[in-house]
């Protein structure tokens, strides 16, 4: 299961069988996802995603970039708290 939520509840989800590949959550992205974004500043505009490989790789970057949204990646520390790369919400 792929979901997508925002602070108002689920927007998206995708269910597959088997393992998610690159292509399939850039497919995911780009037809449950990016539907509902905005250009950064606005609502919508900022994707956060843990450090799953594929959440970082050089066509996930493009497509966020192309929409002229941010993406910010949750590291999970062993303590169980997420940490956010706010650095990266700089221009």
């Amino acid at each position: 299961i792929l979901p997508a939520l925002t602070l108002d509840g689920i927007i998206a989800n995708y269910i597959i069988e088997g393992s998610v590949t690159s292509e399939r959550f850039v497919q995911f992205l780009k037809d449950h996802v990016m539907p509902f974004t905005t250009p950064y500043p606005g609502p919508w505009s900022v994707l956060i995603m843990d450090n799953c490989s594929i959440h970082h790789g050089e066509e996930v970057c493009k497509l966020i970039e192309d929409m002229h949204c941010k993406s910010l990646l949750a590291m999970h520390s062993h303590c169980g708290v997420t940490h956010l790369n706010l650095s990266s919400m700089q221009d």
